[in-house]
């Protein structure tokens, strides 16, 4: 995550009710500044975890803040999944930070999601949203980097037929204090197989879940 520091609160992690308790439908919005509170909550879940996500300190709603403002204004896209009211979700994409300008068309998707949530569809809905999206952004490569120890981001990759395309030893310091391997999985956007398999998916998860990749749209209430 890549934010501005600047004067703010540690969000900690809240009691978040039972999957049961948030109804099945599942919808998506582009990230809004009043979303950052919940935000924070998901990624700093996975960061006091230790070996799910690349941070060593929670981040902060100020932070998220910063960053949805960075990533709007370098027309990157931030999306969160919802069930009724509750964020239980949320994806970034911009391009690989590894390369310079030789990578500009390879694009990265980090992923968070509640605990109760994993393997229930929102992981590949947010990649799902990357290769419907992937015309208008203009990437030809998706990547996704994943720590060696975070299971269920490994599933997602493989689940959604993305490639595994490498394993670097120790790049990661974790929450923990310990470093961890990153594997390297991906896909080209032309690869005719991968995105045949997309379509598949979205109609199975469409026929799972109801409504899937429906847009979230708020109701204004009237003064």
């Amino acid at each position: 995550m890549t934010a501005s520091e600047g004067p703010d609160v540690v969000m900690k992690p809240a009691v978040q009710p039972q999957r049961s308790d948030l109804g099945e439908m599942v919808e998506w919005s582009r990230a809004q500044p009043e979303d950052a509170a919940q935000m924070a909550v998901v990624y700093n879940h996975w960061v006091t975890h230790g070996a799910r996500v690349p941070g060593v300190q929670p981040t902060t709603e100020q932070r998220v803040r910063n960053m949805i403002a960075d990533f709007r204004g370098r027309g990157y896209p931030v999306w969160c999944f919802w069930s009724c009211d509750v964020l239980v979700g949320w994806c970034s994409m911009g391009p690989f930070p590894w390369g310079g300008g030789g990578t500009l068309g390879t694009w990265d998707l980090s992923v968070y999601v509640l605990p109760q949530w994993v393997g229930l569809g929102v992981g590949a809905q947010a990649v799902f949203l990357a290769y419907r999206q992937r015309h208008v952004l203009g990437f030809r490569v998706l990547v996704v980097w994943v720590l060696r120890g975070n299971q269920a981001s490994r599933n997602l990759a493989h689940g959604v037929g993305l490639q595994h395309w490498g394993r670097l030893p120790k790049l990661v310091e974790g929450s923990e204090g310990l470093y961890h391997d990153v594997d390297l999985w991906g896909c080209h956007m032309d690869d005719e197989v991968w995105c045949a398999r997309m379509n598949r998916l979205a109609a199975r998860l469409e026929r799972r879940m109801g409504g899937w990749m429906r847009e979230r749209r708020k109701v204004s209430v009237a003064q």
